[in-house]
């Protein structure tokens, strides 16, 4: 079994759209229900393996904190790819998300994987798929939607980013291009970059 390199991950959106849950959700199977804002960075780690490969991924939380966007935008020179989360049941955030993608691009680091990650999808929706797809589209970007309340598809999020890790590291099979609905109608669209 060949072990890779650690692959960063930052989550970055609006304040109260969930990155921290999603976080520890992810690496600890723990739901918070109410956590405190995060003040500037936090991170955890989780090991996962990919056909047989070792991968350590560093999840770096980030503040949505206007007041912190300038420690959230130090971190952007390292990050191996960003998840850019917003809450389907708070259309502001979503309408916030091209703004977080223009800082990305405007970065020093612009070849990094994007994933977009409408959270909250066992909220009534204020943003609707159609609308997701085309942010998705225009930017080229994959998108999931998720619960990070239920840990519907957050798994899917990270296995995809493991996947991506693998393959820049081993040169192995494409990633999966193909969109996909989940058991309970969620839409998952990974497209190939």
């Amino acid at each position: 079994m060949e072990e890779v390199r650690y692959f960063r991950i930052i989550l970055i959106g609006d304040s109260c759209v969930g990155k921290t849950t999603i976080m520890c959700q992810y690496a600890e199977k723990v739901f918070m229900v109410a956590p405190l804002a995060t003040m500037g960075v936090d991170f955890k780690v989780r090991w996962i393996s990919i056909d047989g490969n070792e991968i350590r991924l560093q999840l770096w939380d980030t503040s949505g904190l206007v007041i912190f966007r300038d420690i959230t935008k130090s971190y952007f020179w390292m990050p191996n790819g960003f998840l850019l989360v917003f809450d389907l049941h708070n259309r502001y955030t979503f309408d916030s998300i091209q703004t977080w993608i223009n800082t990305i691009k405007d970065s020093r680091n612009s070849s990094v994987d994007l994933v977009l990650v409408g959270n909250k999808s066992d909220l009534p929706l204020a943003v609707s798929h159609d609308e997701i797809r085309e942010l998705s589209e225009k930017n080229n970007i994959p998108y999931f939607l998720i619960s990070a309340k239920d840990c519907n598809q957050v798994d899917s999020i990270f296995e995809y980013f493991g996947r991506i890790a693998l393959k820049k590291k081993m040169d192995s099979s494409p990633i999966p291009s193909e969109k996909s609905e989940s058991k309970d109608g969620n839409v998952i669209s990974t497209l190939e970059k």
